[in-house]
């Protein structure tokens, strides 16, 4: 029991460690091999294996402290009671002393007189093997030299005895009568006092009274086996029993749903034919007549002919009656008489060797470990792609039936695998990694809307400083849609197309310039090596708010490609440069939150060198979207459409679940990956906000992205379905061949025209419709709204 503690123990805490390792592992050589492992390792690997271990952990340890084994034992009965009986088996007879019986005999024990003439009848009719479960110790008067006379002169008689035990003395055989023939009719009871398990050998405790190493039952069915067919049972150099093909393996303490039951003596499962039925017989393990039936010649002699002839009670109120699988169905199977039970382990025995029924089996310790940890591993992975708890309730559900129909499978071949404890492991797990990842949601969602709040500050503060080497620019003011054409624009107004949270007043002043004279001087040479590892090729393009390279990580293996976005705020001032950093740090954040999903590049570092700020990012080597749609000879097929949402709308859907929108989504930020073909969400880092305004320059400002940006944002207040909208267009641009800015509107309602242009399902125009609608409450509210209602 200690043992099993320690597991119990040791199981929780792994639990402990996985949930909240940066509490456990506080010194320097386990925090270096946690960030290794988080490096390798994606953290849905990490927390689905995690959650598993621990929970299989506490399973088996719980197990191993026999928690479950009630609930095993229950469903085991269960199981039995389930299962199609079968006919009575032909060869057994049971001669049974009803309660009629004994009002005619108006005494008890019978007398042995009335024995003899039982066991005469029997032998003169043939019976193969006879059984008494009766005692016979002491003789009982009148007959019993009549009955010595018949145990000296027949050994197809076995008599019954019993082992002395804590509280009975046990009870001998007949005098005379050698061990060979006696069997002894001890039945194992569990602790719940349902008999599931037979002795088949019993060592002699050389103080009882009872002399017999041999079970009554399998004294019957050796005794038959050796007269009727010439078959003898014999012990391997295993000491496991054999008969003929039949192998009678015993169970352990800890076999099938047990945990350190009794495990005295030479022990195998009872493998019950049917349950009892005490009168006619017809459903139960043997064909069943009365005492009298027999003594009043009543009963056909073919009925005894070469059988097993079991004589016992079925009166109740002799008290010889157990508990059973079945005691739970029907209330005339509540007990079952010693002799049907002895019967049934007769048959099993029998039915083994004659008619090859299985005996039970079961899987080892270790295999059982496998078995429960494959659940709950199970239960963790739907846990991680659910999410949702409606939909984990029903995907665990199914699962949980697959776990009953595997166990059902192996019970009806008779296999008895554990189903509690994996079923629980199953549930287990799934809360555990739902309640886990809950958590984990609940504070990254906290931790982004702290960083999304301070960038905002930060925004609030430099667009201070700005204000005052550009006071023109305060004058300026959100001209509301339509737009009007590039030529005739005095000023636009820009969405950042940063990350970030709807903001009413989420509008960013910004300088439409090439360049500047500072920012060109700050141009890294060809092969510069920034941060020491960072090897600079060659220049991908360059703006108002710096230059991006591609550059090669000299210390990874094979120097893959990367990108690097030098960010340069162009007054030097103490202020202007803190803010600079500060929101800088914030954007390169969230950018390193957002980049765990595969369709969004992983940032690789974000570093400060002399003023001037460095986003490094993970390369995608592949052709914007932009450039497919610009030389296309004819519009997408519906199919290529739907590709494209079913590759998107996750993406953002995940963007959305961190309470961030993109707000530039547009085909040149889109990058169909050469190597896999999955379309890749780019430009989530352009920190434009760091780029002072000049007074020496003409201040333009633009609203997003003409065509792909809708009404709200121009506006200043976007929100998820702004995201929505423009992925919209795209879809419409893709199925037109047309850019969105030139599609006409609807007067009466803002809304786009163009299904005229494109040859596309009434479903998909219907879909594409709701997600451009010109007001953004028309519109489809989240990205998994539109993935439900795609064809």
């Amino acid at each position: 029991m200690t043992d099993d503690r320690d597991i119990l123990s040791k199981s929780i805490a792994i639990i402990v460690i996985l949930a909240r390792p940066k509490y456990m592992f506080r010194t320097p050589k386990f925090a270096s091999l946690r960030t290794r492992i988080g490096r390798r390792l994606p953290l849905s690997v990490v927390t689905i294996l995690g959650v598993s271990l621990g929970v299989m952990g506490l399973v088996v340890g719980a197990k191993y402290l026999g928690w479950w084994e009630m609930g095993e034992l229950s469903v085991y009965d269960q199981s039995v009671r389930w299962k199609s009986p079968l006919p009575p088996d032909p060869r057994i007879l049971i001669v049974a002393i009803t309660e009629d019986d004994l009002n005619r005999a108006k005494v008890w024990p019978l007398p042995d007189r009335t024995i003899a003439k039982v066991i005469q009848k029997l032998t003169d009719a043939k019976a193969k093997v006879i059984g008494l479960d009766m005692f016979r110790a002491n003789p009982v008067e009148p007959g019993s030299a009549q009955l010595t006379k018949i145990w000296d002169s027949n050994d197809v008689i076995i008599p019954g005895c019993h082992h002395r035990s804590l509280k009975n003395p046990g009870i001998a055989g007949p005098p005379g009568i050698p061990a060979e023939q006696l069997g002894f009719v001890d039945l194992l009871v569990d602790r719940d006092s349902i008999v599931r398990r037979s002795v088949l050998f019993m060592s002699r405790d050389p103080k009882s009274p009872c002399t017999s190493e041999t079970s009554f039952a399998l004294q019957l069915a050796q005794e038959y086996l050796i007269r009727q067919h010439q078959i003898k049972g014999k012990f391997d150099s295993n000491e496991e029993f054999h008969i003929a093909r039949a192998h009678f393996r015993p169970i352990s303490g800890n076999d099938g749903g047990y945990q350190h039951a009794e495990d005295g003596g030479y022990q195998i499962l009872l493998n019950y034919r049917a349950s009892s039925a005490q009168t006619s017989g017809k459903n139960g393990v043997a064909q069943i007549v009365t005492m009298s039936d027999l003594l009043d010649d009543r009963v056909d002699p073919k009925l005894i002919k070469d059988r097993i002839v079991a004589i016992g009670s079925t009166a109740s109120s002799l008290k010889d009656e157990f508990l059973t699988p079945y005691s739970a169905g029907k209330s005339e199977d509540a007990t079952m008489p010693g002799v049907l039970v002895h019967a049934q382990i007769t048959s099993q025995i029998l039915s083994a060797v004659l008619d090859d029924r299985p005996l039970w089996w079961f899987i080892p310790n270790w295999l059982e470990g496998i078995w429960i940890g494959g659940w709950c591993l199970t239960g963790s992975i739907l846990a991680w792609y659910m999410r949702h708890p409606i939909r984990l309730l029903l995907a665990a559900s199914g699962a949980a039936i697959l776990l009953v129909g595997g166990f059902a499978i192996a019970f009806v071949n008779a296999g008895w695998i554990p189903l509690v404890s994996p079923f629980i492991g199953l549930i287990a797990s799934s809360i555990g990694v739902l309640g886990l990842t809950s958590y984990n949601t609940q504070q990254q969602q906290k931790q982004m809307q702290n960083l999304v709040t301070d960038r905002e500050l930060a925004i609030a503060e430099l667009k201070f400083l700005l204000a005052k080497t550009a006071p023109q620019a305060t004058a300026l003011h959100v001209l509301p849609p339509p737009a009007l054409p590039a030529t005739t624009m005095a000023a636009t107004i820009e969405i950042d197309p940063d990350l970030t949270i709807p903001h009413p007043a989420d509008v960013t002043l910004k300088q439409e310039q090439t360049p500047s004279t500072a920012l060109s001087a700050s141009v890294m040479a060809p092969n510069c090596l920034l941060d020491g590892r960072y090897q600079a090729e060659s220049t991908l393009g360059a703006g108002g708010f710096g230059v991006t390279y591609l550059a090669r990580d000299t210390k990874r293996p094979g120097k893959p490609q990367c990108v690097i976005k030098q960010l340069v705020p162009a007054r030097r001032d103490a202020n202007f440069v803190n803010l600079a950093r500060r929101l800088f740090n914030t954007e390169a954040e969230i950018l390193s939150k957002l980049g765990h999903h595969a369709q969004i590049p992983h940032l690789l570092a974000y570093f400060e060198h002399q003023q001037e700020f460095y986003l490094v990012q993970e390369f995608i080597d592949g052709t914007p979207l932009d450039r497919e749609l610009e030389g296309a000879t004819a519009p997408w097929s519906e199919a290529k459409v739907l590709d494209l949402l079913r590759q998107l709308l996750p993406v953002l859907g995940f963007i959305h679940s961190q309470h961030v929108i993109h707000r530039d989504l547009k085909p040149g930020n889109i990058i169909r990956d050469r190597h896999h073909g999955r379309l890749v969400l780019i430009d989530f880092g352009a920190v434009k906000e760091i780029q002072p305004l000049s007074d020496d320059r003409n201040v333009t400002i633009a609203i997003g992205t003409r065509g792909y940006t809708p009404p709200e944002q121009y506006a200043g207040q976007p929100n998820y379905t702004s995201d929505i909208y423009a992925l919209g267009t795209i879809a419409i641009e893709a199925l037109t061949n047309t850019h969105p800015r030139y599609l006409p509107i609807d007067d009466t309602n803002g809304n786009l025209i163009w299904q005229d242009r494109a040859i596309v399902s009434p479903v998909l125009a219907q879909i594409l419709d709701k997600m451009v609608a010109y007001h953004f409450r028309d519109r489809y509210q989240s990205a998994t709204a539109v993935l439900m209602d795609l064809p």
